[in-house]
């Protein structure tokens, strides 16, 4: 994707004109660069490599000291699933929106990757006790790297502020080596590794991030698509207790693009289907001795076999295969994250009680559906969503689409007309596909959780106008690695900055930056803050009502 390109390369000029930075820890001794106004460590273990028999097994904190740790290179992406952007309708599209879909730069990958990133203000004192941003990379939990987001701008941001921050990112395992379900898995007790993963570096922050200048009691998670769905995870995790050594691990939570995931189990049909695909390809067909295979096989030949699995986005189908799933074995994450949601008596959802931040792109469908042409039916539709949903009858599919018109005039990119219609049907695919995945997720997160915990949404539409994607799903990355359009960039900045202080994106402009007051989300004021490229403004959170309503009675029907 061109929104992520180059982004490696932001870490690799610029850092080593000032005195390299060094921290000491009780694993070593870590040395970073600096540009004379932030300092960045990169490319930082938080756990055992896991290579060799650690495939596929639960992470392992550090168990032997690395003594002096040079933290100045790129570091290691976790294994990548190949995401083909060669669809026809490319071709269809002008120059500027097809080379959205380019595929990102990795510099290096391998199974040696749990590592983090971090960024502070230059010369922080060890006591500062600075507010933690913990970063969660998207990518449909098939790709994804801490080399594709550089924070920097906004350390410095914080900076000019007067209320600096400290930003954290943590690789963690994908596709197959982070989320592969079935039975043998769920019975060694080795499921949703990558959820693993990231809850393995939030307790390294815990432990770590006092030497860097930084707050353990002052922790915000933030993620954006698979990222912003791990932040939701994190949430109802051990029934929504965050707490390590006594304390939580996180005191607040930011959601781009992404809330509950519901899922079937780790061993229902769709999981062990794939599993067992995956084996067959990989060379491991006998099932008694299958694990033990994946871990012995190649690396070469464990990725080859990984990309021979069914890609998200071809002309025909759209879906999530790698998806976290509930495992009814593990006090971890047990039930699918929207049964997490339903009131548990007098306690509420079962959910850690922190604020939250949570909204969409106005156009989140797009970006998916310009690959679908071959979707330009109800027909081919419905037999789409019925393969991202397999427990959705058609019949409720089938319903839920006549809820959307097929006239051009309607549809994703919103507020435009047919002339943003790709191929028949492209619109109506675009409306259905952001709404289900996206829209209605938060929709239904906020109706559970605004009677127990202070919640914010938003909308962004700063990109309207742009030709066929509008304001889609991954737009924010651009946004926030350019700082442009600068007026939306430096309103969502500065409330995130003020939220990750006060737990409240209003407490910086109550400083003195006057603009638009925020209100908070409730079932009795459903509102959004929206923004545009000259400004915010607030809005009614209640389009599509009728199609969100039929949602909402057959939610139990749309897990992945």
């Amino acid at each position: 994707m061109r929104i992520l390109v180059n982004l490696s390369f932001l870490f690799s000029t610029g850092l080593v004109n000032a005195a390299a930075p060094s921290v000491k820890l009780k694993d070593g001794t870590v040395t970073g660069s600096s540009d004379g106004s932030i300092d960045t460590f990169l490319g930082v273990p938080f756990a055992e490599p896991p290579i060799g028999p650690l495939r596929l097994t639960r992470p392992q904190p550090l168990k032997k000291s690395f003594s002096t740790l040079n933290a100045t290179s790129i570091p290691r992406a976790c294994p990548q699933k190949i995401i083909p952007f060669d669809f026809p309708s490319l071709k269809l599209l002008p120059p500027e929106v097809a080379a959205v879909y380019s595929e990102a730069v990795v510099n290096g990958s391998g199974e040696d990757c749990l590592t983090l990133n971090i960024q502070r203000p230059a010369d922080v004192s060890g006591d500062a006790r600075l507010p933690v941003l913990f970063w969660i990379y998207g990518g449909a939990f098939v790709v994804g790297t801490t080399q594709w987001q550089n924070y920097s701008n906004m350390v410095k941001k914080s900076m000019e502020l007067g209320e600096p921050i400290i930003v954290v990112q943590a690789n963690y395992r994908l596709n197959t080596f982070g989320f592969l379900g079935g039975i043998q898995l769920k019975e060694e007790g080795n499921t949703n590794l990558g959820l693993h993963d990231q809850r393995l570096a939030l307790q390294w922050v815990a432990d770590n991030i006092r030497a860097f200048g930084g707050d353990p009691e002052k922790v915000t998670i933030w993620g954006e698509s698979a990222g912003a769905m791990s932040v939701f995870n994190h949430l109802i995790i051990n029934g929504g207790d965050n707490t390590y050594e006594g304390k939580q691990l996180f005191r607040a939570a930011i959601m781009n693009s992404g809330a509950s995931g519901p899922a079937d189990p780790v061993d229902g049909a769709t999981a062990q289907s794939l599993y067992d695909n995956f084996v067959k390809y990989a060379g491991c067909g006998d099932k008694d001795g299958s694990l033990r295979c994946l871990r012995e096989l190649p690396y070469e030949s464990y990725v080859n076999a990984t990309n021979a699995l069914t890609p998200m986005l071809s002309t025909d189908e759209f879906s999530l295969a790698f998806v976290p799933r509930p495992d009814p074995s593990d006090e971890f994450f047990p039930i699918s994250p929207e049964q997490a949601l339903t009131v548990n008596g007098t306690e509420g959802p079962r959910i850690t009680k922190v604020a939250v931040i949570t909204g969409n792109q106005e156009d989140e469908g797009t970006f998916f559906s310009i690959a679908t042409s071959d979707i330009n039916s109800t027909t081919s539709l419905v037999a789409m969503l019925q393969s991202l949903y397999p427990n959705a009858p058609s019949q409720i599919l089938t319903h839920l689409t006549s809820l959307y018109p097929e006239d051009p005039n309607v549809g994703s990119p919103f507020r435009t007309n047919s002339s943003n219609d790709l191929y028949p049907g492209f619109k109506r695919n675009g409306a259905i596909v952001g709404d289900l995945v996206f829209q209605f997720q938060r929709r239904a997160f906020l109706e559970h959780i605004s009677h127990y915990l202070p919640t914010w949404s938003f909308q962004a539409s700063y990109m309207y106008g742009f030709p066929y994607l509008g304001t889609a799903h991954g737009l924010d990355l651009a946004v926030m690695a350019s700082g442009e359009p600068e007026v939306p960039y430096n309103d969502i900045v500065t409330r995130y900055i003020g939220f990750v202080n006060y737990l409240d994106p209003n407490a910086l402009f109550r400083k003195g930056n006057r603009t638009i007051e925020w209100p908070e989300w409730s079932v009795g004021n459903k509102v959004s803050l929206q923004w545009n490229v000259d400004g915010a403004r607030v809005i009614r959170d209640d389009y599509r009502n009728e199609a969100y309503a039929y949602f909402l009675e057959n939610q139990e029907r749309f897990r992945f």
